[in-house]
């Protein structure tokens, strides 16, 4: 079977590692600045040029965070012959989007599953999410490997050029996430969730990664699904701030979340109101994997995820002839990590129709993950 998507590895300072990035994924990343180039200036009359204009702000709360990270960032924009405020922008995409547009997209379900409820007799959690999000973004995917000096190897999924995302490390701790959507989320410089994940990816467990998050001085809401190797699961939701940060222990062995706030808050979940089915599907998310428990491998799990209870708002999200393909949003692609064992089970597309492929990194490779596959 052939990879869905090319892989790129980088490694080295900062700088260095961020060049390899951009020569080696240039085409994917051009495509990716031109993918959201295209959606603001179509939804909000809005140039690229001024859209850069609102990144730069995001500079120094970034860089306070986490300066490696800004020197990957111009590495990348320098492999890839763009400029560096393309590739700031483009890690901000999200917080832009939001808060230039106002548009709520209906994003991402995610899932936890502890080793004592599997039942496959295979060690560590499994932690993964489908991907919703613009079809136009699929040709922008990459498998990306970071190995960086003083911190684990990362392994991600993501779109050519954003430095964060779902994914894994070499220490056996993995990272998903939801938007989430509060009053107070108006676009305001801060550390974008594409670098918060980054961070809890260069984390060694749990703990850290919650760390991590909840120090940021975060620009907008998301949740942060996190799982270890020594078998912790964490759900951490978050608003804007350095504050706001609600963490959420598994029910049962298992986490399912969708794109509302959890725990109980104080303020208004606008998320609610603008992604109307986020309550049905983690609902639905959590009934079906207590109802599995002790049964949910990597298949059962699957199978949860291709689940279309609520017709085009359900957990497998479909096309909507009803809209163009620039405004739909789909499921792009099936996740399921095992961390522990260093392989991201992935599927193209919509879990009920793309075929599963064993993403197994380098560092996997060289000693995180036992032989073989099972699924």
């Amino acid at each position: 079977m052939s990879s869905p998507f090319p892989s790129v590895v980088a490694r080295g300072l900062p700088f260095e590692r961020g060049k390899a990035i951009g020569e080696q994924a240039r085409a994917r990343i051009v495509a990716s600045v031109g993918n959201y180039e295209e959606f603001l200036s179509r939804a909000t009359n809005i140039s690229w040029k001024k859209a850069r204009s609102f990144a730069e702000p995001y500079q120094e709360p970034i860089g306070e965070y986490d300066s490696e990270v800004l020197d990957e960032i111009g590495g990348i924009a320098k492999g890839a012959g763009l400029d560096y405020l393309d590739i700031l922008a483009l890690n901000a995409r999200t917080e832009l989007m939001y808060g230039i547009t106002g548009v709520a997209i209906p994003e991402c379900t995610s899932f936890a599953v502890a080793e004592s409820v599997r039942g496959d007799g295979i060690r560590g959690p499994i932690i993964g999410q489908n991907w919703d999000w613009r079809p136009s973004s699929l040709s922008t995917l990459i498998f990306m490997e970071v190995e960086q000096p003083d911190r684990p190897s990362v392994a991600m999924i993501v779109e050519a050029g954003i430095v964060g995302k779902i994914g894994f490390n070499s220490v056996g701790l993995g990272v998903a996430g939801n938007f989430l959507l509060s009053e107070f989320d108006r676009g305001e410089p801060g550390v974008p969730l594409h670098i918060v994940m980054r961070a809890a990816l260069n984390s060694h467990n749990v703990e850290e990664a919650e760390h991590q998050i909840s120090r940021a001085h975060r620009s907008g809401s998301s949740n942060y699904l996190l799982a270890d190797a020594g078998g912790a699961l964490l759900d951490v939701e978050t608003g804007p701030g350095s504050g706001r940060a609600f963490p959420l222990t598994p029910d049962g062995g298992v986490i399912g979340h969708a794109n509302n706030f959890c725990a109980p808050i104080d303020f208004l979940d606008t998320g609610l109101q603008r992604v109307p089915d986020s309550e049905a599907r983690t609902r639905r998310i959590n009934e079906l994997l207590k109802q599995h428990s002790g049964e949910l491998g990597i298949k059962r799990i699957q199978e949860i995820m291709k689940d279309h209870d609520n017709g085009l708002a359900s957990i497998c999200r479909h096309t909507d002839a009803a809209k163009s393909t620039e405004d739909d949003w789909v499921t792009i692609a099936f996740i399921a990590m095992e961390p522990a064992r260093g392989i991201m089970h992935i599927a193209k597309g919509n879990p009920c129709t793309g075929e599963l492929w064993d993403y197994i990194p380098t560092f996997a490779n060289q000693g995180l993950a036992p032989g073989g596959n099972d699924v």
